[in-house]
């Protein structure tokens, strides 16, 4: 199981029902309702004429089409290594960012709330802070990311500069084990 060498190697892609049944429920209701008003246009004075709302409705497509693209392609990816950690969330991050084992002062394969803990899925900041947290923190919120797919395991990796980044997966032992290969404390 080599991807370049790697330890380990994960390719997470966005395969969510509920996002395609959003997505195809959100386009059938524009539609639709560009049809019905582009019906009601037939004799009538609109703000809009048919020509304009042609053109709407071809914005329209271009956008869902483009929305329907980002979904097919969004994916994460992760390998460990001898050099270290990398990960890229296409097609936000196209190239692999390298988290060398020297960077690190620790790291947990850790179960989290996406919802709670950060609001959801994707490229995400903590959702919020708790006044006791923040007064913990001397009222300075810490440098702190999560990039996840789906699921609600994640390596979480606190950087010696406090940083933490948290990466989703879905192969929590197998991740685990690449990184104990590697990394001495």
């Amino acid at each position: 199981m080599s991807h370049n060498g790697a330890t380990f190697y994960e390719n997470q892609k966005q395969q969510g029902a509920v996002i395609w049944i959003m997505l195809a429920g959100i386009t059938a209701v524009s539609f639709s309702s560009m049809i019905i008003y582009y019906d009601q246009l037939e004799g009538l004075q609109k703000e809009f004429s048919k020509n304009q709302l042609t053109i709407i409705g071809g914005l329209i497509t271009i956008m869902f089409v483009g929305l329907y693209f980002l979904f097919l392609n969004l994916r994460m990816e992760t390998k460990v290594d001898s050099k270290g950690i990398s990960f890229r969330y296409p097609p936000f991050m196209n190239k692999f960012k390298l988290i060398s084992y020297d960077e690190i002062e620790s790291y947990k394969v850790t179960e989290y709330s996406p919802i709670k803990d950060y609001g959801g899925w994707g490229y995400r900041k903590p959702a919020h802070y708790t006044r006791k947290q923040l007064k913990a923190l001397n009222n300075k919120r810490p440098h702190h990311f999560a990039y996840a797919i789906k699921g609600n395991v994640g390596l979480r990796i606190q950087f010696k500069s406090q940083k933490i980044i948290l990466l989703g997966t879905q192969r929590r032992d197998a991740l685990e084990y690449a990184i104990k290969k590697h990394f001495t404390a």
